[in-house]
Parts: structure tokens; sequence; C-alpha cells
């Protein structure tokens, strides 16, 4: 049977968390229903421009779905980690 969706995506994702530290110190956090819904808003926005100029996104197709998270400023030299119970972690340090 499988598990119920969410717009086409397994519900275990609606519990889903990311995290975002600058040098180690927690700066933001996105969780659940409000980190789904700015990706489908993302994804909608997107269906929204592309319609009228008759384009259409190929199967494949990679998405950018823009600042999951208010913006931050991040400093040169800084480090920024990037942390989701679901989907891995990233992170990066700013060139100075």
């Amino acid at each position: 049977m499988g598990s119920p969706s969410f717009y086409g995506l397994d519900r275990s994702i609606t519990s889903a968390e990311l995290r975002i530290a600058l040098d180690g110190e927690a700066v933001a956090r996105v969780e659940g229903p409000e980190l789904i819904e700015n990706l489908i808003g993302s994804l909608a926005w997107l269906a929204r421009a592309v319609g009228p100029q008759a384009r259409f996104l190929d199967t494949g197709s990679i998405i950018l779905c823009g600042a999951i998270a208010d913006l931050l400023v991040v400093s040169p030299g800084a480090r920024v980690e990037i942390t989701t119970d679901r989907f891995g972690s990233v992170a990066c340090t700013m060139p100075d």
C-alpha cells in the first residue's frame, strides 16, 4: 500500500528539518510544512512564469527553489553549515 503522500511526496518529508549555522552558531531553522510549502510555492511560481511563454520543463530538469530560510549576511572566512535530518549535510568556508 505504501505511505500516504503530500503533493506527491512521502508524508514523512513533512517532518523534515533544515538547520543553518554560521561559525558553529545556529542562525536559522526551517521545519516540516514550512519547508515543503516553500519548495512547492517556488515550483508553483515557476509554472505560472513559464506557462504564458509556452515554455516547458523537461523531465530531469534541475530546479533551484531559491532561499528556504531568511537571507543571512556571511562574512569572508565564515564557515556555513547546512544540516538536514532527511537529506544530509553540506558545509563550506567562504574565501577571505
